[in-house]
């Protein structure tokens, strides 16, 4: 009757142990599974960035070229124009020409 007792309450705690260890496997492989779904977006996102960084040097390397243009445009304009529009020789100075 002890030895029973003894038996029922071992079975009892292995497979209460049993189910702890699967619930907690299941806990490890979920969170291994949300670690792979975070870890994949950061590498979508970093992708992103880099893209917008390289779009937003290619941008600012536009804008300095169009800048220099507009400039250099203006210098002519103003060549062909006499100076009798002191306008233009103001704006002339305040670019530093």
């Amino acid at each position: 009757m002890i030895y029973d007792d003894c038996d029922l309450e071992i079975t009892a705690l292995w497979t209460k142990q049993k189910l702890e260890l699967a619930e907690e496997k299941d806990r490890v492989l979920k969170l291994k599974g949300d670690y792979g779904i975070i870890k994949k977006r950061m590498g979508q996102m970093q992708k992103e960035k880099d893209e917008n960084d390289n779009r937003m040097r290619d941008m600012k390397e536009e804008r300095k070229d169009l800048n220099s243009k507009i400039i250099t445009l203006e210098k002519e304009k103003l060549l062909k124009v006499p100076f009798s529009n002191l306008e233009n020789l103001e704006n002339l100075k305040k670019r530093n020409f």
